[in-house]
């Protein structure tokens, strides 16, 4: 479920750009933010309100297996690191078939995009020995991380004050 509302909010209305990058609410509420590159790959932080769970994600026309993982190294101006892609199910938007792969360091994204200038380079390991990368701007990622963060926060709490769930606090 949680992969299903993955791209629903690039269809959104209310996105609020901060440089390259915009974020908002999908139509559950749940917060966003994203940047597109010239080649209409889609890299960004998306939550999910069920789960109060938020996960960074790269939608590609690269082809990926469901459940498969991709080795891919990271590259901006603080550095490189390694870290893995975990495939989710194609979406199709405006025609265009989009794979969607959950970035697995979590941390590390969230560090290059509060600390990171420039662009950030995302490169696949290929079959045949080959790699794809995808490059995208990081202008306006950390404005747009800290109003992201705050709608989390907001999210949580509004939706703890509202109900009588069990939570872990």
């Amino acid at each position: 479920m949680l992969i299903a509302l993955c791209l629903a909010p690039l269809l959104a209305a209310a996105q609020t750009p901060y440089g390259d990058w915009y974020v908002g609410r999908d139509d559950a509420g749940a917060p966003y933010m994203f940047t597109m590159n010239q080649s209409d790959g889609i890299f960004g932080k998306w939550c999910d309100n069920d789960t109060e769970k938020c996960f960074w994600m790269l939608a590609v026309k690269t082809r990926c297996d469901a459940g498969a993982t991709i080795p891919v190294l990271i590259s901006s101006n603080l550095g490189a690191a390694s870290t893995t892609l975990i495939c989710s199910s194609p979406k199709l938007i405006s025609g265009a078939t989009y794979h969607r792969m959950i970035i697995a360091d979590f941390n590390l994204m969230t560090r290059l995009a509060r600390e990171s200038t420039g662009q950030i380079g995302i490169a696949m390991a290929m079959e045949g020995g080959a790699f794809r990368v995808s490059r995208f701007s990081l202008h306006g990622s950390s404005q747009a991380l800290t109003q992201m963060e705050q709608a989390e926060a907001d999210t949580v709490r509004a939706k703890r004050s509202k109900g009588t769930r069990d939570t872990e606090i």
